[in-house]
């Protein structure tokens, strides 16, 4: 209904921009800007997240992982829109997620709320 959804991160292509065993949020509505994290389907290596590294004049995506160990652009060759499922809008870690919530819990209990009122 609203363009997006939720999936596990596996593999660790993408650390320390997106940690193993993360969530995303993906979009389904979106521009290709560079340096943007995206999420497509190879017909070798499956879905991969990777970061638009250019878009080339034929109209082609070419993408980038940001570990070292990453599959490399090379290898991943030029992708067609057609097979990009959506970009990659919000990252949730345990770290982060831990830390919003020390961060609103520091919150209430320095500015009492009622929550019935919110």
């Amino acid at each position: 209904m609203f363009g997006l959804k939720i999936l596990k991160v596996v593999g660790k292509s993408m650390e320390p921009i997106i940690p193993e065993n993360s969530y995303v949020l993906i979009s389904s509505k979106y521009k290709y800007k560079s340096k943007s994290i995206f999420i497509f389907v190879h017909n070798v290596y499956g879905k991969l997240i990777k970061r638009l590294k250019l878009k080339d004049h034929d109209g082609n995506l070419w993408f980038e992982g940001e570990n070292p160990n990453s599959v490399s652009s090379e290898n991943i060759g030029s992708i067609n829109k057609s097979s990009v499922i959506g970009r990659i809008c919000l990252v949730i870690t345990k770290k982060r997620i831990f830390l919003v919530w020390r961060f609103l819990t520091a919150i209430f209990n320095h500015f009492p709320v009622d929550f019935y009122t919110l």
